[in-house]
């Protein structure tokens, strides 16, 4: 519900994920204040869904792995 909110006032979000180059993917709100100390503007935290892993990334129009999951 909050990211509908936040989309709803001020559209679509994209992100492929919240970590740093070569880093693990933040998962904790703490660790993407850790990773990112100073530079976001806010930090909304919230349930991931229960994935393990980074969703699966396609190219749009070939079809073509971007990253695995």
């Amino acid at each position: 519900p909050q990211v509908r909110e936040l989309c709803a006032l001020v559209g679509p979000l994209i992100s492929t994920s919240c970590n740093p180059g070569g880093r693990p993917a933040a998962k904790t709100r703490l660790r993407v204040e850790q990773y990112f100390h100073g530079q976001l503007d806010a930090v909304l935290g919230g349930a991931l869904g229960g994935h393990r892993n980074p969703s699966l990334i396609r190219a749009l129009r070939t079809g073509d792995v971007i990253r695995p999951s």
